[in-house]
C-alpha cells in the first residue's frame, strides 16, 4: 500500500519521475519476493506456536534478527549493483538517461526498506499463528498516514528519492513496532499466552 501513497505524492514531479518511481517500486518487489518466502518458511519451523511467554518472544525476535542478518548483505549487494543492472536492462529503451538515473536513485532508496520488511514477515507469521491479526492490521493501517506525512516532508526536501526513503522508513518503523508488540506490548513477557 505504501508505494501507492508514494505514487500519489509523485504526481506533481512529472511523467518521467513518476514512471521511474513505478519501475523502481516494481524492481524493489523482486527482493522480498525472492527471499521472503524462503526465509520465513525456513525460520517458521523454529517458532513453536505452543511455546508461551518469554521463550516464544525470544525465539521470534531472534529469528527476525537472524533474517535481518541474512538479508542485509543481499540488499547491500543489490544497492551496489542497482546502477549497472538497471542501465544494462533499460539501455536502448524509450527511457531517457535521466529517467534511468531516477530509477536507480529510487531503487537505492527503496531497497533498505526490504530488510525490515522481510524480517517483519517472521513476526507477522508468528502473530498470525497466535491469532493476533488485529495487531498486524492496526500496524498496517497506521503506516499509511505515517507514510503520507513522511512523503509530504521528504518530497519537498529530497524529491523523488525522498518518497522511496519515506517508504523504507515506514517499513523500519513497522518492524520496530511489531518487534515490540510480539510480546503484547507488555514488559512482563512471561504472562503472554496464546490467544484462541
Amino acid at each position: 500500500m505504501n508505494p501507492l501513497v508514494d505514487l500519489y505524492f509523485a504526481r506533481p514531479l512529472g511523467d518521467g519521475q513518476l514512471t521511474a518511481l513505478e519501475y523502481a517500486s516494481k524492481l524493489w518487489n523482486v527482493v522480498p519476493l525472492a527471499f521472503s518466502g524462503l526465509l520465513v518458511l525456513a525460520h517458521m519451523r523454529w517458532i513453536d506456536t505452543t511455546e508461551v511467554g518469554a521463550p516464544f518472544v525470544r525465539r521470534v525476535r531472534r529469528s527476525s534478527l537472524l533474517v535481518t542478518a541474512i538479508v542485509l548483505p543481499v540488499v547491500l549487494g543489490f544497492m551496489l549493483l542497482a546502477g549497472p543492472m538497471i542501465r544494462l536492462v533499460y539501455a536502448g529503451s524509450a527511457m531517457s538517461v535521466s529517467d534511468i538515473e531516477y530509477v536507480v536513485s529510487c531503487l537505492r532508496h527503496y531497497l533498505p526498506g526490504a530488510i525490515p520488511f522481510i524480517a517483519g514477515l517472521v513476526i507477522v507469521r508468528a502473530l498470525s499463528a497466535r491469532g493476533r491479526i488485529s495487531v498486524i492490521a492496526v500496524v498496517s493501517v497506521v503506516s499509511i498516514p505515517v507514510n503520507a506525512v513522511l512523503d509530504a516532508v521528504l518530497v519537498t526536501t529530497h524529491g523523488l528519492s525522498g518518497l522511496a526513503a519515506a517508504t523504507s522508513l515506514v517499513y523500519l518503523a513497522n518492524f520496530l513496532l511489531l518487534f515490540w508488540l510480539v510480546d503484547g506490548g507488555n514488559r512482563d513477557v512471561a504472562a503472554v499466552e496464546p490467544r484462541n
